[in-house]
């Protein structure tokens, strides 16, 4: 069993907003242990779509509100890194299109049945979290390690992440200067470093550099007095 897989994990509905909830099992949903899960409801309340770490893994779909299920897509992209990704996102303007993030961001407009990649995959980012406009469905804002993309013609072209100081940082550390220097380790990113102050009154993207590769643990050795006796 996965160290993720817990035989307590499962999928849990409330009827009375949330007063009392009750664990949804069988008709159609996967036997056994699960591990993380996604889940996302359309606005009209029936559709729900779920990602489902398990023996028998993949995208679950209900069109009853959660009464029954069916295994919609059993691609293993969408649930082998379910430890890392477990997103999904539906269009509010129709609960045919969902969209997945994970090394790539996947799109379905068959409800599941089958999926397009729209960015990435090679593309260097992972992707985490998107927001569809709900009054515009081709407004949306994905959510990546470095920071986040916009795209205005629904995933045809994206914004950039450069033009934000955003990072996702592992680790931080000081060292003993004077002034000391800040480094971190950054998710895909390589690692930063940058002085704690400058001579020029202010710190800005020219005072950083780069101090390591990517995805590092940065140790930096304490100097050492040596003593001895006379």
């Amino acid at each position: 069993m996965l160290p993720s897989m817990d035989p307590a994990a499962g999928l849990f509905r409330s009827q009375d907003a949330g007063k009392t909830w009750s664990r949804l099992k069988g008709n159609g949903l996967p036997e056994g242990d699960w591990g993380r899960i996604g889940v996302d409801v359309a606005p009209d309340g029936k559709r729900v779509y779920a990602l489902i770490q398990a023996k028998k893994a993949g995208l679950y779909r209900s069109d009853d509100g959660g009464d029954t299920w069916t295994l919609a897509n059993p691609d293993p992209r969408l649930t082998s890194r379910a430890w890392y990704f477990s997103s999904i996102t539906i269009d509010a303007h129709n609960p045919d299109v969902i969209y997945i993030p994970n090394v790539a961001l996947y799109r379905s407009e068959d409800g599941g049945k089958t999926i397009s990649i729209i960015r990435g995959a090679p593309g260097g980012d992972d992707y985490h979290q998107i927001w569809i406009d709900p009054k515009n469905s081709a407004s949306m804002v994905l959510g990546t390690d470095q920071g986040t993309t916009i795209s205005l013609d629904r995933g045809q072209t994206w914004s950039t992440w450069y033009n934000q100081p955003t990072a996702q940082l592992y680790h931080v550390i000081t060292d003993n200067q004077f002034p000391y220097t800040v480094y971190g380790a950054q998710q895909d990113s390589g690692s930063a470093a940058v002085l704690s102050r400058t001579d020029h009154g202010q710190i800005t993207p020219r005072d950083w550099f780069p101090a390591g590769g990517a995805r590092v643990a940065i140790w930096l050795p304490i100097p050492r007095i040596r003593t001895s006796s006379i």
